[in-house]
């Protein structure tokens, strides 16, 4: 019997300091490093972004680019850097959750706004 309840307590203190060190490790985007700047939301997950054209303080026209289902902020715009100058045009990509070097929800992109 003392066997028994030493054996639940020893497996009860693994998992509870297994579960504690979980919690201190960064999480890791898929074992890559990640390199973009990335924005953190008020419930602790990180979303990636990228800006080109002219900066967002100069700009005249600001677009968000929103990627589909098989991207990432990193898509090529057939735009060129020139023609976004003369526009001054602040184009704002990001990757969705999930995808890219931003964190998953587990549940869906639409409750980002809470």
């Amino acid at each position: 019997m003392i066997t028994q309840i030493a054996v639940a307590t020893t497996v009860g203190l693994l998992e509870w300091a297994y579960l504690a060190l979980l919690k201190l490790l960064p999480p890791k985007v898929c074992g890559l490093p990640v390199t973009s700047p990335r924005v953190q939301l008020n419930d602790g997950r990180y979303v990636a972004y990228k800006e080109s054209g002219v900066s967002k303080e100069k700009a005249k026209n600001k677009i968000i680019i929103i990627h589909g289902l098989d991207s990432s902020k990193d898509l090529m715009l057939s735009i060129s850097q020139d023609l976004m100058q003369d526009l001054e045009v602040y184009v704002l990509q990001y990757d969705r959750v999930g995808y890219g070097e931003s964190d998953p929800h587990p549940k869906s992109e639409a409750f980002d706004g809470s």
